[in-house]
C-alpha cells in the first residue's frame, strides 16, 4: 500500500477498534463510508484498496472533530525541519572543522581531514554489516497529553503498529538524511580550505610524537594516494616532508590533495549513497507491506456492506412519474453501490411530515439500510416541512438503525419542464440547485440531484 494509504487505514481502525460504543465515527459514518468505496471501485475487490477508500473518508470527519488526530499524523509523517536542521547543522560543522586550530598553519596530518576519512570509512562498514535505526522518537512523541478515553487509546495503539509497518520507511529517510549531512560536512569543509587558501597565507607543516619522516610518509601515501593519481598533484618524498617538518611550504598543493581526497572518500561515495537512499525511499512511499491484521480488519468492516442492501425511498410532496420510478431503479445501484433491494413507498403529501415520521418511529426506522427521502427542484425547501422530515429522518435512523444512511435525493427532471423555453432557465435551474444543497447541507446530509426523466 501507499504510505499515506496505510497511515490512514491504521488509524482508522485503531479508533474503531478502541471506539466499541460508536463516539468518535458514528456506525452510521462507518457504514456510509464503506458503501462509498465500493461505489469508486466498482471493479475492485481488493481489500487494500477498499479499505483506503473508506478510511480517507472517516478521517477527514474525524480529523475535523478531534485536534489530536491531526496532530498524531503530522507525528506519523515526520518532521522535515528536523532534517533540515541537521543538514544545516553539518554544513557548519564542516567549515568549522577548516578552522579548528584557530592558526595559519595547516597540518597535513589533521583531524579535519583524516579524522573525517576515517570516519566515513567507519560509517561504509557499519552500512554494510547492519543498517539500523538509532531511536524510537515516533513512540515518545506519541504521548498526546491533550487526547482522552478512547480516542488515546487508539492513537497510541494507532502509533505503535504504524511505527512497525512503516519501519522501512524510517530507515531509508534517515539514510539519505544521514548521507546528506556528511555530503553538506565534506563540502563545507572542501570550501573551508579553499577559503583560508584564497584570502590568507597558509603553510603546511606536520608534527608528530612517534612518527619519522619515513612513517609519515607511507601514511600520506595511502591516505593521499588517490587524490595525488586524480589531481596528478605529487606527493613529495621522504626528504621533502622531513624539511617541512621543519620550516613548513605553500599549503596549496596540500589544499589540492586534502580536497579531492574528501571528494573521492566521501563526497562520490556519499552522493551515490543519498541517490539511493532517495530511490529507495521513493519506493517505500509508494509500497509498504500491510500487516497481516488488515485482512480480519477488512472482512469486520465490510462483511455488512458486502451484502444485499435494502432501500427504501419514500417521497415527499412529490408523486413521480411511472417512468420516474423505472428510472430510480436503474440508477441507485449506480449511486450507492452493490446489490439492492429497492421499495418505493408511496408519496406523502406535503404537510404531513409528522406523519411520515410517526410512522417510521413505529417502523424501527423504516428497517432499510438506506433511507432515500425523495425531493422534487420544483419544491423551494423551508426548514419547518422539509427541514423537519430531514432532521426527523436522521434522529429516528440514529436511535433505531444506527448502520443506515440517510439520501437527500431532488428529482430536477419538474422543474426543468416548467422552465423549458423560459429566459435565464439555466440560471434559475443552477440558484435553485445551489439553494437545495446548502439547505441539505445545513441539515446534515448531502443532496443529491438527479434527473429522474433522463434516458
Amino acid at each position: 500500500m501507499r504510505a499515506e494509504d496505510l497511515r490512514a487505514v491504521l488509524l482508522v481502525k485503531a479508533v474503531e477498534e478502541a471506539d466499541r460504543a460508536g463516539t468518535l465515527l458514528t456506525p452510521a459514518d462507518r457504514a456510509s463510508a464503506a458503501r462509498a468505496a465500493r461505489r469508486e471501485h466498482r471493479e475492485s475487490n481488493d481489500p487494500h484498496t477498499l479499505l483506503a477508500a473508506r478510511s480517507h473518508r472517516l478521517l477527514e470527519r474525524l480529523a475535523r472533530r478531534e485536534r489530536a488526530v491531526a496532530h498524531a499524523l503530522a507525528l506519523a509523517r515526520g518532521s522535515r525541519w528536523i532534517g533540515f536542521a541537521l543538514i544545516v547543522l553539518a554544513a557548519a560543522s564542516g567549515f568549522a572543522l577548516s578552522t579548528l586550530d584557530g592558526t595559519q598553519r595547516i597540518n597535513i596530518l589533521g583531524f579535519s581531514v583524516l579524522g573525517l576519512v576515517l570516519w566515513n570509512l567507519a560509517a561504509y562498514a557499519l552500512l554494510i554489516m547492519r543498517p539500523s535505526l538509532a531511536g524510537r522518537w515516533l513512540l515518545q512523541a506519541g504521548r498526546l497529553r491533550k487526547a482522552e478515553g478512547p480516542l488515546a487509546e487508539a492513537l497510541a495503539s494507532f502509533l505503535r503498529e504504524w511505527y512497525q509497518a512503516a519501519r522501512p520507511l524510517y530507515l531509508a529517510r534517515a539514510s539519505r538524511v544521514l548521507h546528506l549531512a556528511a555530503l553538506a560536512l565534506a563540502l563545507a569543509l572542501i570550501g573551508g580550505l579553499y577559503l583560508r587558501g584564497l584570502v590568507l597565507e597558509y603553510q603546511a607543516v606536520w608534527a608528530s610524537t612517534f612518527l619519522d619522516a619515513s612513517q609519515v610518509h607511507k601514511l600520506v601515501s595511502v591516505v593521499y594516494g588517490p587524490a595525488s593519481l586524480l589531481t596528478g598533484v605529487p606527493i613529495p618524498g621522504v626528504e621533502e616532508l622531513d624539511a617541512i617538518r621543519a620550516r613548513g611550504e605553500n599549503a596549496a598543493r596540500w589544499i589540492h590533495l586534502m580536497a579531492a581526497t574528501v571528494v573521492v572518500f566521501v563526497v562520490i561515495p556519499r552522493a551515490v549513497l543519498a541517490a539511493v537512499a532517495s530511490a529507495a525511499l521513493a519506493k517505500r512511499r509508494r509500497r509498504l507491506e500491510p500487516p497481516t491484521s488488515l485482512l480480519p480488519y477488512f472482512r469486520s468492516v465490510f462483511s455488512e456492506d458486502g451484502g444485499r442492501a435494502t432501500v427504501r425511498v419514500m417521497p415527499y410532496a412529490y408523486e413521480p412519474l411511472p417512468r420516474a420510478s423505472e428510472r430510480l431503479r436503474a440508477l441507485l445501484p449506480e449511486l450507492l453501490g452493490g446489490e439492492l433491494v429497492i421499495e418505493l413507498e408511496a408519496s406523502t403529501p406535503y404537510g404531513e411530515e409528522d406523519a411520515l415520521l410517526a410512522q417510521l418511529d413505529v417502523r424501527g426506522g423504516g428497517g432499510a439500510d438506506v433511507l432515500v427521502l425523495l425531493f422534487s427542484l420544483a419544491a423551494t425547501p423551508e426548514d419547518e416541512n422539509h427541514g423537519t422530515l430531514v432532521a426527523g429522518a436522521r434522529d429516528l435512523l440514529a436511535r433505531h438503525r444506527p448502520r443506515a444512511e440517510l439520501v437527500a435525493m431532488v428529482d430536477e427532471a419538474p422543474y426543468a419542464a416548467r422552465l423549458a423555453g423560459a429566459g435565464g432557465a439555466r440560471q434559475r435551474l443552477t440558484e435553485r440547485r445551489s439553494l437545495w444543497q446548502a439547505f441539505a447541507r445545513a441539515h446534515g446530509v448531502e443532496a443529491r440531484l438527479v434527473d429522474l426523466s433522463a434516458a
